[in-house]
Order: C-alpha cells, then sequence, then structure tokens
C-alpha cells in the first residue's frame, strides 16, 4: 500500500478510535493498525467494505505504532496486528509465537513514502552532520532504527554519536521547528502535509533496498493455526483495500 494520504489525517484526528463492521453474526476479529499510511490498510478494508464482502466481523483499533500493536496481540487484546519484521524477529526470539500471514506496506525507492528530513532552516547537508543530534524515529529497535543507522553509516556518520528518541509522525515536524531535535524520520501523510516547513535530507530505506515490506499482518500461530480460512479471508480482504488504495492516493 502506497499512499492513503487523506485517510491517515482523518485517522491522525480520531486516535485512539474504533470501528465495527455490520457483520455482526461472525466471531469478533480484533484488528490493531496506526494512522499512517503503511498501517492504515484495515482502516480502509474497515471503511470501504471490504471486510464485510468478505463476511468479516471485525473491530479495527488505532495504536501509535507497530510495537504498541505486537504488545496487544501478545496480551490478548487484538487477534490480528500489523509490524515490521525486526519487531516480530525480536519478539519470536523471545518465545512469543508469531506468525506473519499476509504483506502489508510495501517501500518503494520510486515513490518514498518515508524520508529522513531536518527543518527547512536547517544547515544539515548530510548524514554526517546529525552527529551529535536527536534524530526521531516512529518506534526504536525496528526496521526503522536499522535502516537509519545504516544510513548515518552510509553517509559517514557514526551511529554511535546519534541520539535516537521515539516520537510518533504527528509530533516529528513541530518539534523540528522548536529546534528540539536535529532530524526525523517523517512517514505519509505527515511528509506531505510538512513539505512547506521541512527538507528531505535522504531515503534512509534505500540503505535496506530498493523495495521491500515495511510491515505485514501477523498473529499469534495457534489462532492463525484454528482459523486458517478467517485468515484466508482477512487476507484477500486486506489485499482488495491494498489495490484499492494504490489507485487512490
Amino acid at each position: 500500500m502506497k499512499r492513503a494520504a487523506v485517510l491517515g489525517s482523518m485517522l491522525a484526528a480520531a486516535v485512539p478510535s474504533r470501528a465495527f463492521s455490520q457483520t455482526q453474526s461472525q466471531p469478533l476479529i480484533r484488528i490493531g493498525g496506526s494512522p499512517t499510511d503503511l498501517y492504515a490498510e484495515p482502516f480502509i478494508a474497515l471503511e470501504a467494505g471490504f471486510f464485510a464482502k468478505a463476511g468479516l466481523n471485525v473491530e479495527v483499533s488505532s495504536l501509535a505504532n507497530g510495537s504498541a500493536i505486537a504488545a496487544a496481540v501478545a496480551g490478548g487484546a487484538l487477534e490480528i496486528g500489523l509490524a515490521d519484521m525486526i519487531q516480530i524477529a525480536n519478539a519470536v526470539q523471545r518465545g512469543l509465537p508469531f506468525a506473519f500471514f499476509a504483506g502489508g506496506g510495501l517501500y518503494q525507492t520510486e515513490a518514498p513514502i518515508l524520508a529522513m528530513c531536518v527543518a527547512k532552516t536547517a544547515a544539515f547537508a548530510s548524514p554526517k552532520d546529525l552527529e551529535g543530534q536527536t534524530i526521531a524515529l516512529v518506534a526504536l529497535k525496528s526496521i526503522t532504527e536499522a535502516a537509519v543507522k545504516e544510513w548515518l553509516v552510509r553517509g559517514g556518520a557514526d551511529p554511535s554519536k546519534v541520539r535516537f528518541f521515539e516520537l510518533p509522525y504527528a509530533e516529528m515536524n513541530p518539534a523540528l521547528q522548536r529546534g528540539a531535535i536535529g532530524a526525523a524520520f517523517i512517514g505519509e501523510p505527515f511528509l506531505s502535509a510538512s513539505k512547506a516547513d521541512i527538507r528531505v535530507l535522504g531515503k534512509s530505506y534505500d540503505a535496506v533496498g530498493p523495495s521491500f515490506y515495511i510491515s505485514a499482518f501477523f498473529g499469534v500461530r495457534d489462532w492463525l493455526a484454528k482459523n486458517a480460512e478467517t485468515a484466508r479471508k482477512l487476507t484477500t480482504a486486506l489485499y482488495e483495500a491494498a489495490r484499492w488504495a494504490n489507485t487512490h492516493h
């Protein structure tokens, strides 16, 4: 899913929000998303009726990021969530029985939906200039942090000389304008919404690759095994939502 800027902006104003499908006779499936481009797919599937079309009764909750979503799935508050590969790998290594079952948000270098940004008036011109600065990330211990550190290294900077701070996308541009942080890795729809105030310093995700899944849908292995047909219907509905979003930027 590449862009859903208008929907994302609406969701950002509604956090924390919950919405319900009309297929109430079916068992409830609780899914976690986030008001950002790469995590808005469940909201699109719900509002556009793709879940209902598949005969699913779905509740979608808005959480801050993939780490919060993973914690909610681990605690039994959600059946399905969205997170990145490092977040889920870390959880699995610590004994949590998570498994991916469908792709989510795709990064493509020719249409980047996240970028390392600085205030338009800032003097920073390269990754090296960010040494001694604080960089805001939407989630620590994630694919975002790993990518940004690799991007810094490739740009001649020492990541150990940079401070990383977790901050919601909606708060990144204001923090840049106040001078509270030196740079921020901002994602859509906030990247476009802030373009009058910020300058893109680089495409940090290119340090991972030109195209890769940033987020993917996951659940607890036991639930997925017992609900294989439901997982298949979820995948169908979510992919329909992604196809719709990719043609309705």
